[in-house]
């Protein structure tokens, strides 16, 4: 198998062969060429198909994002991957044709605009795979496992442009997104970065608060307990109250802070919520009065 060619700096002659297949993608409405997902349609196209691969990434018609992986250059001229499309569906011509996807963790709050950090490296779920070390357009690709089948929903098709064959990648939905900080908070920042996030949901009111409490019992009662604590400070009382009988025997509590960000303490109890509330009180109560 040839190497990941290198794109050229401006359009070769295009063969009968490669228009054939680029049209078969664009009526698929496919922005990304894998050479292993792809591999049946290639030799349709021709007898020698990775080499016409490599031939379309050395004219410019494919743009490299991983060994095996392309994106389709645009017809606006675009050469460099920056140019031909967003981060996100670099990442998804990487990630698909190996795995499912969706992101989330800090990638997530940055999707829904609950943070206004930003992060080199981009947060994904997988589910399976044998992907380890991941790169794309040179950032770094964290990827968290998910193993537990009632742990995979809450993902939603974001498409790039218009109409049902628009390009697409998959992310979670914002309350999946909030799941998954009090899941596994180290891919999210830090303890403010959550709480700010939450609060910032709670007050624009971008959150559907009925979806997540019907949610947060399917990630664990871990999980519940902290939602419910965390709806608890912001008012969210009502809410919080359905959490009631899906929080687990309270006898033994949880962390709040599963990353042990302030370290070991000692801590508070919340007997209500069955959270030990390693998080200092006058942080989080500043971080929920800021905005207001």
């Amino acid at each position: 198998m040839p190497p990941t060619a290198k794109p050229a700096t401006r359009l070769g002659p295009v063969s009968l062969e490669e228009r054939a297949f680029l049209a078969t993608k664009e009526r698929r409405g496919e922005r990304h060429v894998s050479q292993r997902a792809d591999a049946e349609l290639l030799r349709e196209h021709s007898a020698d198909p990775y080499g016409m691969v490599h031939r379309m990434a050395s004219k410019g018609l494919l743009i490299p994002v991983a060994s095996g992986s392309y994106l389709i250059a645009p017809a606006t001229g675009g050469r460099r991957l920056e140019q031909a499309a967003p981060i996100q569906l670099a990442l998804h011509a990487r990630l698909s044709p190996y795995t499912e996807y969706f992101i989330s963790y800090f990638s997530g709050l940055i999707e829904h605009r609950l943070t206004d950090l930003d992060e080199s490296a981009l947060y994904a779920a997988v589910r399976g795979g044998s992907l380890r070390e991941v790169k794309v357009a040179g950032r770094r690709v964290v990827l968290a496992r998910i193993t537990t089948e009632r742990k995979w929903f809450g993902v939603e098709t974001v498409r790039v442009g218009e109409g049902r064959r628009a390009p697409h990648y998959f992310r979670a939905t914002l309350e999946r997104t909030l799941l998954d900080t009090l899941d596994r908070p180290k891919l999210c920042g830090s303890p403010e970065i959550v709480v700010r996030a939450w609060e910032r949901a709670a007050r624009e009111k971008s959150m559907n608060v009925r979806q997540l409490v019907a949610d947060a019992p399917r990630m664990s009662h871990a999980v519940a307990r902290r939602a419910g604590f965390w709806l608890t400070q912001l008012k969210q009382d009502r809410a919080a109250a359905r959490l009631h009988k899906d929080l687990g025997n309270l006898s033994v509590p949880v962390l709040l802070d599963a990353s042990k960000h302030y370290g070991d303490g000692p801590w508070p109890i919340d007997r209500q919520w069955g959270v030990i509330v390693n998080v200092p009180e006058h942080a989080y109560a500043g971080w929920i009065g800021y905005a207001k």
